[in-house]
């Protein structure tokens, strides 16, 4: 069929990238499952594609190499590849386990969205996510920097890690959400879209696009919870990717929330008129 075709010509892709990103450091690409995107028709954007990527070694380097292959790879055939990597000491845990045997898992838990082409977002849900995405990093700096001043171990990095996360994701969100194209809880369709909709016209800079995935990674792996994945360069580097993503949105929706707003009948920045005389 066109679309296991045109998955596999991407999983393809994605392990020559990596290898060659990686040198010596790759071990092997392993696909763990797919997941057909709810909302999307046939044809548009490939099935989420979860693989595993065995290294010999774990830094920041390497992860942003995964990431960086992860977007190309997303952006060129249009299939959202979500890695997850690990060393063969990480294959020792109980999550290691199980990847080492081969496909399974599922999506991160959430509610199947719904994705919508209406003629104009609500303004007041972008905004709202943008504030949500502000708090969210507020949160994950606090908590990098606690953990940084009291010299906790990097197990105790996984609270910021998953904040600054959700900054990343819901800045994204935000920009969709003007656009008509909210995922909501959807990782991977989130992914997809901001790939194909906003990095891929230039809206922002490819480094955005890189920062939402080295985010969605770190928050599937958060989740899924006993690869030691974490440590603080790699936190440093979500939270740097967070500041960058909700920079470049708030510039962006500076612009086009008036505009939505004025499709939807409320000037942006004008309160209703009251009742009072």
């Amino acid at each position: 069929m066109p679309g296991k075709a045109r998955e596999a010509r991407a999983f393809d892709a994605f392990r020559d990238r990596v290898r060659g990103a990686l040198g010596d450091s790759f071990v092997l690409v392993r696909e763990l499952s797919r997941r057909p995107l709810p909302g999307v028709p046939a044809g548009e954007i490939g099935a989420e594609m979860r693989v595993l990527v065995l290294v010999s070694r774990r830094d920041i380097y390497v992860d942003e190499r995964v990431d960086e292959s992860a977007f190309e790879v997303t952006s060129a055939h249009g299939v959202p590849v979500l890695a997850i990597v690990a060393t063969a000491d990480d294959l020792g845990s109980p999550l290691g386990a199980r990847l080492a045997r081969g496909p399974g898992g599922g999506p991160v838990p959430g509610a199947a969205p719904q994705v919508e082409p209406a003629p104009a977002a609500s303004a007041r849900v972008a905004r709202h996510l943008l504030e949500r995405a502000r708090a969210a990093r507020r949160d994950g700096e606090t908590l990098l920097a606690r953990a940084r001043a009291e010299r906790l171990p990097d197990a105790a990095l996984r609270g910021a890690a998953l904040r600054l996360a959700h900054a990343t994701e819901d800045a994204a969100r935000a920009l969709l959400a003007a656009r008509g194209r909210d995922p909501e809880d959807d990782l991977g369709l989130l992914v997809a879209l901001f790939d194909r909709e906003i990095a891929a016209t230039d809206l922002v800079s490819k480094t955005c696009a890189e920062a939402l995935h080295r985010a969605w990674r770190a928050h599937l792996e958060t989740r899924l919870g006993d690869v030691p994945s974490l440590y603080a360069a790699r936190v440093e580097a979500l939270r740097d990717g967070a500041a960058s993503v909700i920079g470049e949105v708030e510039i962006v929706l500076e612009k086009a929330l008036p505009d939505v707003d004025a499709e939807a009948g409320t000037p942006a920045g004008e309160e209703e008129d009251s009742d009072e005389t």
